[in-house]
């Protein structure tokens, strides 16, 4: 009978030492750190640099975590902390990975929340105060906050929204019989910007400086190209909206040689994420352009028309 009780007893206190060593290997587990995977989409894809609805291989990203809490500009309780860290991706969907340029982000138990924007640069430590420019056409992209995000919960996948608006002007020859030569598109408006800055939390944009986008903006990604009867042929080009604020769209045109300026009516302020398509008809007289433009999201389908920009009206060519 005594030997009974101790084999009862020591097999209890085994029992009792496998739980206890269970639950240390689930407090270690939760206490581990683990690097950070990193995955993307693009919601719509480009028009410019991006073809897809996700990144080229060597693209690169701007990553900031910190706990996930309002007021919280760290992660846990790191001095450092993890702001603007740089991650390229290589090879292309599905079989894209994100790499940390130098230093990986590494979560612990603590829920983090990350923000993501594109494309990197050294430069920038506030991702709520981003520099975008019209110069050099780029397709700036935000993410919104990834959240919440921890060491069992590793993978950020950030849905990359578009920061700017898209102008696509359209050309068509209608009875011109002239070469057809394009050689330069500007737009100008107080509704579009050269510059400004963009919060990579919310896509708000703020402090917008207006100006002439030209296609010299697009060298050398703009070619001349000619105007033909069959087809419209479309240019994109980027500009920062300015919030709030509904202006007249001159867009000025040169074809061999000569200056033409259309006028146009926007009914609404530009927004980010969206396509505006002028479409122009070229004749021997005058540059004539449809009393519709198409408003559709930033997507590869241009039937998605959802308004009416405004009227447009045509104006004689310059000599």
């Amino acid at each position: 009978m005594y030997m009974k009780s101790i084999k009862y007893l020591l097999s209890c206190l085994a029992l009792g030492l496998s739980a206890c060593s269970d639950d240390n290997s689930s407090l270690q587990q939760d206490n581990d750190s683990k690097a950070m995977t990193v995955k993307t989409v693009i919601m719509g894809s480009s028009r410019a640099m991006i073809t897809d609805t996700h990144f080229p291989s060597g693209s690169a990203l701007g990553i900031t975590l910190v706990d996930n809490k309002d007021g919280v500009l760290s992660y846990d309780g790191l001095t450092e902390g993890y702001y603007n860290v740089k991650y390229v991706s290589s090879g292309t969907y599905p079989n894209q990975t994100w790499t940390a340029a130098d230093k990986p982000i590494y979560l612990s138990s603590t829920d983090g929340r990350a923000v993501a924007y594109f494309p990197y640069a050294d430069e920038e430590d506030d991702f709520s105060a981003l520099t975008i420019q019209a110069n050099g056409q780029t397709d700036y992209m935000y993410s919104e906050w990834v959240k919440p995000i921890n060491n069992l919960n590793s993978e950020a996948a950030f849905e990359m929204k578009h920061a700017m608006a898209g102008i696509r002007i359209s050309l068509k020859r209608g009875s011109y019989t002239g070469t057809g030569a394009v050689s330069e598109i500007r737009l100008a408006s107080t509704a579009l910007g050269i510059s400004g800055t963009l919060n990579a939390v919310d896509g708000t944009i703020s402090d917008v400086t207006t100006g002439e986008i030209n296609t010299y903006m697009m060298q050398p990604v703009f070619a001349s190209f000619n105007v033909t009867a069959e087809d419209y042929t479309p240019t994109l080009l980027m500009a920062v909206p300015v919030p709030g604020v509904r202006d007249d769209v001159t867009i000025t045109v040169t074809i061999d040689g000569h200056i033409y300026q259309v006028k146009g009516l926007m009914v609404q302020p530009f927004y980010s994420g969206n396509i505006y398509t002028f479409k122009l008809t070229l004749d021997n007289t005058a540059l004539s352009v449809s009393d519709e433009v198409s408003i559709c999201p930033w997507t590869e389908d241009d039937s998605a028309s959802t308004d009416n920009g405004g009227l447009l009206t045509p104006v004689t060519p310059t000599p």
